[in-house]
């Protein structure tokens, strides 16, 4: 009987020992499974492949069934910017990234507004209509290349935080050479228009006299929840913490510190905030709360039924309606 017991008790923890054994490596495996993930969401997220974006920016009208009916309308603006004498110009980063820009001046010039594109996109792609429009209200343009895309040095697209120095810097250069009495816009689209938020609460030359971000979104973190959560059907938690710390580590950027409410609480920039009601990408609740945090003049407009970066389209005749009251409250020239 002893020895039942003993062999009893002996199966016992051999049994409890397995299971032991089993938990660690389960633990150790998800440890290593959650780590792979996040650095493929870093990858994904944080360094820019160019060949990638570069054939998503030249296919971008033909697969994207909302520019569908906007598509001769897009190629002909498209045409006129190639056939504009725009010249390219370089400035250094603070970490010494060799930057580029496309500018166009317009003859009797009121202002400079300088552009700034999207995610893995391009000034061109994001600009491709309302460049024209700018041109023939008398505004210079200043494409920019954001770092990480284009003929822009850099390998890591930093949400903004880097990127705003960078806006700034841009700022800068056209005060320098067209004087500090031209009036500059800023105008950003999408993660752009991030950037040109984030760039309010940082010290920009005073003849900067307002901002325009379209479906600009709150912070990295909270976009890439809203995008695991729609798009892979996943939380957030912890995979963003993660590659949140092998950003510190590779790209020099922490998630948190892409924050535009942050920004706008401390911004004396005058600000248009546009947002399409129907955008699945980035929610209009994110322009909405840039707006509420923004302790500048401001502006807010709506357009319904756009999807992202869609409200110029489907509601030209406002949009510019909109702008042109923003430039005539807030522009000196």
């Amino acid at each position: 009987m002893s020895k039942d017991v003993e062999k009893n008790s002996n199966t016992k923890i051999i049994i409890a020992s397995g299971v032991l054994f089993g938990a660690g490596a389960l633990a150790a495996a998800t440890v290593i499974g959650l780590k792979s993930v996040a650095s493929h969401m870093f990858k994904i997220a944080v360094v820019n492949d160019r060949e990638s974006s570069k054939k998503k920016n030249e296919e971008h009208i033909d697969v994207n069934e909302a520019l569908e009916g906007y598509k001769d309308e897009i190629e002909a603006s498209r045409e006129w910017k190639r056939s504009q004498p725009f010249e390219t110009v370089y400035i250094r980063s603070f970490d010494k990234l060799r930057l580029a820009a496309e500018f166009l001046p317009a003859q009797g010039a009121k202002g400079t507004i300088i552009m700034v594109h999207g995610y893995r996109s391009s000034a061109e792609r994001d600009f491709a209509c309302i460049m024209r429009d700018y041109y023939e209200r008398g505004y210079n343009l200043l494409l920019v290349h954001q770092r990480a895309h284009g003929l822009s040095e850099g390998k890591y697209i930093t949400y903004g935080v880097k990127e705003s120095r960078d806006v700034t810097d841009w700022a800068r250069w056209v005060e320098g050479h067209l004087g500090e009495n031209m009036d500059i816009f800023l105008d950003g689209v999408s993660m752009g228009a991030t950037t040109v938020l984030m760039a309010s609460g940082l010290h920009l030359p005073s003849n900067v006299r307002g901002i325009i971000a379209d479906c600009g979104f709150t912070s990295a973190r909270e976009i890439f929840k809203h995008v695991m959560k729609t798009k892979y059907h996943a939380p957030g938690f912890p995979v963003i913490g993660i590659a949140d710390r092998i950003s510190r580590k590779k790209a020099g950027f922490s998630f948190k510190e892409c924050d535009t409410r942050k920004a706008l609480a401390r911004s004396r920039v005058p600000v248009l905030f546009v947002h399409g009601t129907s955008d699945e990408f980035v929610p209009v609740n994110m322009t909405i709360e840039n707006y509420e945090a923004c302790n500048a003049a401001k502006e807010i407009l709506l357009i319904e039924e756009a999807g992202h970066a869609l409200s110029y389209f489907v509601d030209k005749e406002e949009y510019l309606r909109a702008l042109d009251e923003f430039f005539k409250k807030y522009g000196k020239c």
